[in-house]
């Protein structure tokens, strides 16, 4: 025990877990290739964005847009942005587990954390890790329920509590409460949601400095937020039935049949899991803070959702909050029931983070490649003499598990940047046949180029 209680007291002092965890989901951020609608970002679409008004009109996601705008523009941006938002979601279900249980097993409920982003579902982590575009809006925009979760957490039941915020803090969480607004339609509505219901009817097991202090500003930073996003143009044309992409009124085909797929699937064990673990902490461990942090876990992971039974279009990436509350409620009550502060489990969890990790960066890794390597080679065939070839060879990725994206030989998106003209025929190659020539590409493209054709006589 002591043992255990010396390394996580080491971990904790040097931060070393949070360190590893920035590192590793950077690294996948800087890795991971542009893909998808994020070339239409990072070339002339995302610099007249704003410029040209474009935003007025587009949608409501003013700050999920700016920072797609800039993940798809500046790899370091990627890299501080990605590992930043793992950071915090991490952190924040470590608090929210600290506040719950008043344990102290911080370092190996960090890890844990960071293990299960990284083990999402691949169509979550595709749509998410693996887009930036999709990062850019589903992924941050987890924070501010989780740090309202958090508040909770940590101030109820304290009637007499006195806070000293300064009005520095005051005017960020303000700030803060707006911003969060900016990202995902279905989380703005949730966030509304949280404060008002929540704050209503779990009122009076607050002191009045909390609400005075955080409550007030968090409901009015987000309702003002709400009526600033839902204000943009683009909603009344979806409203109107006047937006080919998204519609609101009938059932969203897509939502419903992800979920029926969910449930007719082995995954479906998963609710009979949270089923046991809610009963097992609802009737054994007699804890009123965390039978309310379930509640508020469970009604969040449902209202999180419920939009989009109207709502299209509708993808993995739309449950990544569900998903992540889902690992909250697992953790926080699976660490309520037993003392996990253990050496060879905190052991087991460090280098099951550092595998992981190692795994996927490898994974982004090899994307990169791929995508450069596709890149490189088209515009080389964009180069050569008109009227010396009649097709194109297009370089395929190994898979497209962890991206957002079809294979580069049906990625219409791809093929519209980097093939000139389009009239001619496409001959796919696949991962296998290009791979070991790649230092040609680098070394020798002409040589490259002919083991290709060579190949494909």
């Amino acid at each position: 025990m002591d043992q255990a209680y010396s390394s996580s007291s080491f971990l904790k002092k040097y931060k070393i877990i949070y360190i590893a965890i920035f590192i590793i989901f950077g690294l996948i951020g800087f890795l991971m290739p542009l893909v998808g609608d994020d070339l239409n970002w990072g070339h002339d679409f995302g610099a007249n964005y704003f410029s040209q008004g474009t935003f007025l009109y587009y949608d409501g996601r003013y700050l999920g847009d700016l920072l797609v705008i800039l993940l798809t523009r500046f790899p370091i941006v990627s890299f501080v942005l990605y590992g930043s938002a793992a950071v915090a979601i991490s952190y924040l279900i470590t608090k929210i587990y600290d506040s719950v249980t008043l344990k102290h097993d911080d370092s190996i409920i960090t890890c844990l954390t960071a293990i299960l982003l990284l083990l999402a579902p691949k169509g979550i982590f595709s749509q998410t890790w693996g887009w930036h575009a999709g990062f850019a809006n589903y992924v941050p925009s987890v924070i501010f329920p989780l740090y309202f979760i958090y508040l909770i957490s940590k101030h109820f039941g304290k009637l007499n509590e006195s806070i000293s915020n300064s009005k520095i803090r005051t005017i960020l969480l303000f700030l803060a409460a707006i911003g969060s607004q900016f990202l995902a339609e279905h989380i703005t509505i949730l966030n509304c949601f949280n404060a008002l219901v929540f704050g209503i009817f779990l009122s009076r097991n607050f002191s009045a400095d909390f609400k005075r202090k955080y409550l007030k500003w968090i409901t009015l930073g987000n309702f003002l937020g709400a009526l600033l996003m839902f204000c943009n143009g683009a909603y009344v044309k979806i409203l109107l039935g006047n937006d080919k992409y998204r519609q609101v009124g009938g059932q969203s085909n897509d939502f419903i049949n992800y979920l029926g797929g969910f449930i007719a699937s082995w995954r479906s064990i998963f609710f009979v899991v949270i089923v046991f673990i809610l009963l097992i902490s609802f009737f054994y461990l007699k804890n009123t803070k965390l039978n309310l942090i379930n509640l508020v876990l469970v009604v969040d992971i449902a209202v999180a959702v419920l939009p989009f039974i109207v709502i299209s279009p509708f993808g993995p990436r739309c449950v990544f909050l569900s998903f992540v509350l889902i690992l909250a409620l697992i953790i926080i009550n699976m660490g309520a029931w037993v003392k996990i502060e253990n050496f060879w489990i905190l052991s087991i969890c460090c280098l099951g983070l550092l595998f992981l990790g190692t795994r996927f960066t490898l994974i982004a890794d090899d994307y990169r490649k791929s995508y450069e390597a596709a890149r490189t080679y088209c515009e080389y065939q964009n180069a050569l003499p008109q009227g010396s070839r009649n097709q194109y060879f297009v370089l395929n990725f190994k898979n497209t598990m962890y991206l957002w994206m079809e294979n580069t030989d049906r990625d219409k998106t791809f093929q519209s940047y980097y093939l000139r003209p389009l009239d001619k025929t496409m001959v796919p190659v696949k991962y296998e046949e290009w791979r070991p020539y790649l230092q040609d590409l680098k070394r020798n493209i002409k040589e490259f180029d002919q083991k290709i054709i060579n190949n494909h006589k």
